[in-house]
């Protein structure tokens, strides 16, 4: 792949950098080459490559281990793995970490190249365990993600004059079709789509779920029983095809007033079949009360073959943000996603709900941004909610109480 100029720029760069940019414009592929390039010219130092989740953080520590050949890596107790790789020839060490809520499983290391990926969406106070681990080394700081806001960690950094700035439109990209860049335009508002293609810090976009609310209610302990007559279970299910993006399932327990998080689950690369039969699966061991789906688009395929089998056919509550319903009242209406969302936030902030301490949770609930647009209607959207999305199905379900008030 022959190189843009702002690339053979970054990969030389030894200046603490801040890349910010729209979607597909080589980022990543770009860092991986400037990791290896470091880890060959400095002996016996340690790069460490941090990101809100596993999956995202071997991503691109998977592009830097592609650049070396299986001889320059060393083997035995050294071998490579998913984590950690060697250099045969200098000793220099490669890591990879999630930073999980507050970046202490990696507060031991010594680094001298500090790389970040989805800077934006790490918890702000992973921050004051990752900075001091460069202290001593007079290291390389290496910080890219896609804007998220006008504020927070990445946003001071990219306005601090002592980062080099590598500022990326799709729209400058050669790889990207213009026509498809003109359909996302129409798809999207303005505002989403001068942040996720044009590398635009927006002000008017807020995260709907602060990082302290989220924090505050990852608290489940497994304390409620499924067993018990008084309780019952809900399933949200958020359908992805066989693409990129993975489906995911959370399951929630209520008793009383009190409802907490029992299951969660995601996965790519599956059929619609798959998953239809992974929630037969989940119903036989569980016996849900209810189970929410989007049944719009690929979610169709999974709603009807539920519907039609005997077991949870009563169980199944297609949640399509378009589809009308009608309401207790004999009305028909249209039930939205800010509605769920909206639901789901008022439970968080009352404190009815414990979720699971984990990472790809809270970079999920993170990603989730609000819009107030000029006309004045609420937008809510993110490139990494698809465990939110099922989370709010599920909560909808537990919570018949539904919170529909906004406040922005």
């Amino acid at each position: 792949m022959k190189l843009d100029p702002w690339q053979e720029e970054l990969i030389v760069c030894e200046e603490p950098s801040c890349i910010h940019s729209g979607r597909q414009t080589g980022k990543s592929f770009a860092v991986g080459k400037k990791i290896a390039r470091i880890a060959r010219k400095y002996p016996n130092k340690t790069t460490l490559v941090i990101a809100p989740t596993e999956r995202q953080a071997f991503a691109l520590f998977q592009k830097s281990m592609s650049e070396f050949s299986e001889k320059e890596l060393k083997k035995g107790k050294d071998k490579p793995t998913m984590h950690r790789y060697v250099l045969k020839s200098n000793n220099h060490e490669v890591i990879c970490h999630p930073t999980g809520l507050a970046g202490t499983g990696i507060r031991y290391l010594t680094v001298f190249h500090l790389v970040s990926d989805e800077t934006p969406y790490i918890a702000e106070e992973v921050w004051t365990a990752v900075m001091p681990m460069m202290a001593t080394t007079k290291g390389i700081i290496t910080f890219l993600g896609t804007p998220f806001g006008d504020e927070g960690f990445y946003y001071n950094c990219f306005m601090n004059d002592k980062f080099k700035k590598f500022h990326l439109s799709s729209e400058d990209c050669p790889r990207i079709p213009k026509e498809f860049l003109q359909q996302e335009k129409k798809r999207m508002t303005a505002a989403q789509y001068a942040q996720e293609y044009l590398g635009q810090f927006i002000e008017n976009l807020t995260q709907l779920f602060p990082d302290s609310l989220i924090q505050s209610c990852m608290t489940a302990k497994g304390g409620l029983s499924p067993s018990s007559s008084l309780s019952s279970l809900y399933l949200g299910v958020d359908v992805a095809g066989m693409g990129a993006d993975p489906t995911a399932m959370i399951g929630l327990i209520k008793h009383g007033e009190s409802i907490e998080q029992e299951y969660q689950d995601q996965y790519n690369h599956e059929r619609t079949t798959f998953t239809v039969d992974r929630i037969l699966l989940l119903d036989i061991q569980k016996d849900y009360t209810k189970i929410g789906v989007d049944g719009g688009g690929l979610g169709a395929g999974v709603v009807d073959p539920l519907l039609r089998n005997d077991r949870t056919k009563r169980k199944v509550e297609d949640l399509n943000n378009s589809k009308k319903t009608i309401s207790s009242d004999g009305r028909e209406k249209v039930l939205l996603k800010e509605d769920m969302y909206a639901n789901l936030k008022v439970i968080m902030e009352t404190r009815k709900i414990s979720l699971w301490e984990n990472d790809d949770l809270f970079s999920s609930l993170k990603s989730v941004q609000v819009e107030q647009t000029e006309d004045k209607k609420i937008k809510i959207y993110g490139n990494n909610t698809h465990l939110a999305e099922a989370l709010i199905r599920a909560a909808w379900l537990a919570n018949r109480k539904h919170n529909k008030l906004w406040i922005l």
